[in-house]
């Protein structure tokens, strides 16, 4: 995570992490991500839970409401085209930040 952290993800402004377990199966990741999006208010991070029972430990993590990152967690699990389209629809306008 530090090599793309320095390198890709130095230009990005929007990081999405689907996370299969719980937030200790990659806490030094995690950790290292929202160091990244402290860094400039530009950047927006959202961490999406692979299965319900986390949803809401993970998806608190990043810097959207957490409705929204309910809502394409919810597409990414489900699958198909379809959602994968819609998803992506979701994605294309900037994301608002969530209200600290």
């Amino acid at each position: 995570v530090d090599h793309y952290l320095a390198t890709t993800a130095a230009k990005a402004q929007l990081i999405v992490v689907r996370l299969l377990g719980g937030r200790g199966h990659w806490s030094y990741g995690l950790e290292q991500l929202g160091i990244w999006q402290q860094h400039a208010s530009s950047r927006q991070l959202l961490i999406l839970s692979g299965t319900t029972d986390l949803d809401l430990e993970l998806h608190a993590l990043g810097s959207h409401p957490i409705a929204l990152a309910d809502r394409l967690a919810e597409l990414m699990r489900e699958g198909g085209v379809d959602n994968m389209l819609m998803f992506r629809r979701k994605k294309r306008f900037r994301l608002p930040k969530r209200q600290q």
